[in-house]
């Protein structure tokens, strides 16, 4: 999802979000596993598949390999949203899977401390309480662990939810640039430039996701003060 670009004044400004003392971002820890799976159900009903949802060995993996990468949002002791990630090296800004960089939803064999780059397995916002600016609230704060690990980016293979509106004239890549030049919106693809991400590359066969067509964009956030 391509541009050695430093987040400027106005992607800065569009991460700010109302200071709500209700809404808190923390690591999650298995206490919370049961609401994740309650909010995961609100984001992703049938027909998605359901067994596609994190389950609780997965969850239980994310928090014992990387436990500063498995965040959740908190709104008056309700799980609101997620995001989980992991380190990766030599990220494969080539053809790659979710299952492949993801381990398969677990983690283990793909997460290396030693790595430059933060991937973004997962990004997650209860449709109730979008309206509060979770998603903006959980990218910062993962830019905000770029910073902190000395990382040189973050990096996320991102759904592109409207092209299926249009894939029997578009081809992805020709999607995705009339989502650029603004004449076509996608509410995914938007949401991330808005928060600072550039388009790096469309990343075909990543994931079952009819509306996407199967599809997804990968965009990176470059962390400004990495040297």
């Amino acid at each position: 999802m391509l541009v050695n670009q430093q987040v400027d004044e106005a992607d800065r400004l569009t991460l700010q979000t109302p200071q709500k003392e209700e809404l808190i971002v923390r690591p999650y820890d298995e206490a919370d596993f049961q609401s994740i799976q309650e909010m995961e159900r609100s984001v992703y009903p049938p027909p998605w598949p359901q067994d596609d949802l994190w389950s609780i060995d997965q969850l239980k993996s994310h928090v014992d390999v990387f436990s500063e990468g498995a965040l959740c949002a908190e709104y008056d002791e309700d799980i609101v949203g997620t995001m989980t990630t992991l380190i990766v090296d030599e990220l494969p800004d080539a053809q790659h899977t979710w299952e492949d960089i993801t381990d398969h939803g677990y983690l283990s064999s793909s997460h290396n401390d030693l790595g430059d780059t933060l991937y973004v397995a997962d990004l997650q916002v209860d449709p109730t309480y979008r309206e509060l600016g979770i998603g903006k609230k959980l990218m910062r704060e993962s830019y905000d662990l770029v910073r902190r690990l000395g990382l040189r980016r973050l990096v996320g293979a991102v759904r592109m939810p409207g092209y299926y509106k249009h894939e029997e004239r578009l081809t992805p890549e020709e999607y995705v640039q009339e989502v650029l030049t603004g004449d076509l919106k996608d509410p995914v693809i938007n949401f991330m430039l808005h928060c600072g991400r550039k388009p790096i590359k469309v990343v075909k066969d990543y994931l079952h996701d009819i509306k996407s067509g199967n599809n997804a964009l990968l965009m990176e956030w470059r962390n400004p003060d990495f040297n």
